[in-house]
């Protein structure tokens, strides 16, 4: 009796932090220039940071703290088993880039392009090249603490507060299977930031490349959850957004798809914690 009882007022208590976490009473609460811009400012959707290192700008937006139902109800089209509803309150807002990592920010980081090509193409790599990245870019910005968003950061991001497969219809918001031809047939990445941007200023988390995630993959949890961190360990990470090479299905806010650590291909969005 005494633990239905306790186990009734932690799901009020919860609910009550996802109620005060909602997006769009935090929006109202600006966030202080962080220490590491080199420029910040307020436009139409919200706050963004200039992250400058050897003379190229990575332009990070403000994610307010917030809730939101993570996953996909069972009507959705092209549904996955695995992308079970539950509601989720994020108690910190982040600092997350407006695009996806290109290979001129990576190359002025790590002092090369790993991929040639068109430098503002979103950097190609593994899980295991992105830690490295991001351990370089830190280590030139004490205090940073840049990283991969989790999941349920990355999937929060996306939707910006909607609720449908798509933040926009999909041909205006993506680079995908069907848009992204070239003149021989052949699916191609395209430079960053050409396609409509969600309601937070976000480009290209749909379509384009797929974006690596924190989290190991794993099934996720059927009651409220903060925070989440993700499993504990595993051997294959979320990738998340789908890419130009990919069917409507897998370009979905909900879509998740794992890959091993080594495998190349991935892009990265960055993510900077705020301050406690």
């Amino acid at each position: 009796m005494h633990g239905l009882l306790l186990q009734r007022l932690l799901q009020l208590a919860l609910a009550v932090l996802i109620a005060a976490c909602s997006p769009l009473a935090a929006l109202d609460q600006a966030p202080k220039p962080p220490a590491w811009s080199s420029g910040c400012g307020t436009d139409s959707v919200g706050t963004w940071a200039d992250l400058v290192v050897n003379g190229s700008v990575l332009r990070l937006r403000w994610i307010p703290p917030g809730s939101f139902t993570m996953g996909s109800p069972r009507d959705e089209a092209d549904r996955d088993q695995d992308e079970v509803q539950h509601q989720v309150a994020l108690s910190r807002g982040f600092w997350l880039g407006e695009s996806e990592t290109t290979r001129r920010f990576f190359r002025a980081v790590m002092g090369s392009n790993p991929n040639g090509g068109e430098e503002l193409l979103p950097v190609a790599i593994s899980f295991e090249e992105g830690q490295q990245f991001f351990a370089k870019l830190n280590d030139g910005k004490p205090g940073l603490g840049a990283d991969f968003p989790t999941e349920a950061q990355w999937e929060y991001a996306c939707r910006a507060g909607t609720r449908g497969p798509t933040y926009a219809p999909l041909d205006a918001a993506a680079w995908y299977l069907v848009n992204s031809l070239d003149a021989y047939g052949n699916n191609l990445v395209h430079p960053v930031k050409q396609k409509q941007a969600n309601a937070w200023g976000l480009y290209d988390m749909l379509g384009n490349a797929w974006e690596m995630t924190r989290d190991w993959y794993g099934d996720y949890p059927t009651a409220a959850v903060k925070d989440p961190p993700g499993p504990s360990s595993g051997n294959r990470h979320v990738v998340r957004g789908g890419s130009c090479r990919n069917a409507a299905g897998s370009c979905r806010a909900a879509w998740r798809w794992a890959e091993f650590p080594q495998a190349k291909g991935f892009g990265i969005r960055c993510m900077v914690p705020s301050l406690p």
